[in-house]
C-alpha cells in the first residue's frame, strides 16, 4: 500500500514549499509518504513535482455536466445564460473538443509518471446543490460519463489505472452496487476501479454524529456489496462530520442558490460545498477496520490545509488513527 497526500498544480500549494521543489522530497521523507496525488487545475505544472513522486493525478471536474455531454445547447443556455459562459466553463465548444481536452489531461498525467488517474462521475445543477432534490438519474449520468471516457480512450493508448470516485450527487455514489458494476462494465479499459472517498460517503448519511458511527456505516455499505468492493483500488481518507450543517441547508436555512450570473452562483455553490466536504482527518481508530477490509493499493491523505505546518499536523494525526 502506497501512502500519499494530495496536492494541486495551483500556485498556493507551491507557495507552501516556498516554490522550492527540493522541499517536496524532504516533506515526503519527513512524513513517511511515498508520493503525491496531484489535482489538475488551471495551467498544468505537474512537472514541478519531483521525478517519481507523482503516483496519481486527479482529473479536472465539471459538476454541471449532463447537458453538455448530451449536446443539449438549449438546456446549456438556460443553465448558464449565454453561450460564452458555458463554453468558458467547459473550455470547449463541442464534445470533440472536450474529448481532446480530457486526452490532453491524461497524456500530462502519464508524462508525469502517474500510475492512476481519478475521475468524478456525477452531475448536479447549482440549485440542487442546496436542495438535494435531484432531477438527474444516477444511471443516466453513469452511462453518459462512461460514453465520454470510452470516446477519450478510442484510439488513445493509456496504461494508467482509471479510478472513479464516489460523490453524494447523482452518478457514482457506491451506494448502489448494480450501478457501480454498470460503470465498470461500461468502461472499455482493462485497468479500472473505484477510489473510495471516505468523507464523501459520510456525506450520504447526514445523521452521522461521530467518526465511530461513520466507520460502522461505511463498513455496512462495503460488506453488503462484495462485488463492488473488489473494484476499490484506493482510498481518499478524510472526514466530514458536517451533517448538521447539511440538514439545515436542505431545510432551507443558511446558504441558498442566489440570483446573478452563472459565475456568481457557482462561487456561492462552491463555498457551500466546501462547508460540507470538510477534508478533516478521520479522527477515530475505527478507520483501521475499513483499511483492513479494502486493503487499498493507494491510501491518500486527502486533507485541506492553509499552510505546511497544518498539513503535517493533520497527516501525523491521520497516520496515528490509521495505526501507521
Amino acid at each position: 500500500m502506497l501512502k500519499l497526500t494530495n496536492m494541486t498544480t495551483h500556485p498556493t500549494d507551491k507557495a507552501k514549499f516556498d516554490n522550492d521543489t527540493g522541499k517536496l522530497t524532504d516533506f515526503l521523507h519527513r512524513n513517511g509518504l511515498d508520493g503525491f496525488e496531484i489535482m489538475q487545475c488551471g495551467a498544468d505544472e505537474t512537472d514541478w513535482y519531483p521525478a517519481d513522486a507523482v503516483m496519481g493525478v486527479h482529473m479536472r471536474y465539471w459538476p454541471v455536466c449532463i447537458d453538455f455531454l448530451r449536446g443539449d445547447v438549449n438546456a446549456l443556455r438556460q443553465a448558464f445564460g449565454t453561450d460564452d459562459d458555458w463554453q468558458q466553463y467547459y473550455g470547449a465548444k463541442t464534445r470533440d473538443e472536450f474529448v481532446s481536452k480530457y486526452r490532453e489531461g491524461l497524456r500530462t498525467a502519464e508524462d508525469a509518471g502517474a500510475r492512476y488517474a481519478v475521475f468524478h462521475a456525477s452531475h448536479t445543477s447549482l440549485s440542487e446543490i442546496f436542495t438535494h432534490t435531484f432531477g438527474s438519474d444516477s444511471g443516466d449520468v453513469i452511462d453518459a460519463f462512461a460514453a465520454l471516457i470510452n470516446d477519450v480512450l478510442d484510439g488513445f493508448t493509456c496504461d494508467m489505472t482509471l479510478l472513479f470516485e464516489n460523490l453524494w450527487y447523482p452518478g457514482i455514489t457506491l451506494l448502489d452496487e448494480s450501478l457501480a458494476l454498470r460503470m465498470m462494465e461500461g468502461i472499455r479499459h482493462p485497468h479500472k476501479g473505484f477510489m473510495l472517498d471516505i468523507g464523501h460517503m459520510m456525506i450520504t448519511n447526514p445523521a452521522l454524529g461521530s467518526y465511530a458511527e461513520a466507520a460502522e456505516y461505511i463498513m455496512a455499505v462495503l460488506c453488503d456489496r462484495p462485488a463492488m468492493l473488489s473494484y476499490i483500488k484506493g482510498i481518499h481518507l478524510n472526514g466530514a462530520l458536517t451533517g448538521e450543517y447539511l440538514q439545515a441547508v436542505i431545510r432551507g436555512e443558511g446558504l441558498r442558490d442566489i440570483a446573478g450570473s452563472f459565475w456568481e452562483r457557482y462561487a456561492n455553490a462552491y463555498h457551500h460545498v466546501l462547508r460540507i466536504d470538510a477534508h478533516m482527518p478521520f479522527a477515530d481508530a475505527s478507520i483501521q477496520t475499513i483499511l483492513e477490509l479494502v486493503n487499498p493499493d493507494y491510501l491518500v491523505f486527502e486533507l485541506m490545509s492553509t499552510d505546511l505546518p497544518m498539513l503535517e499536523r493533520y497527516i501525523a494525526e491521520q497516520q496515528k488513527f490509521c495505526g501507521l
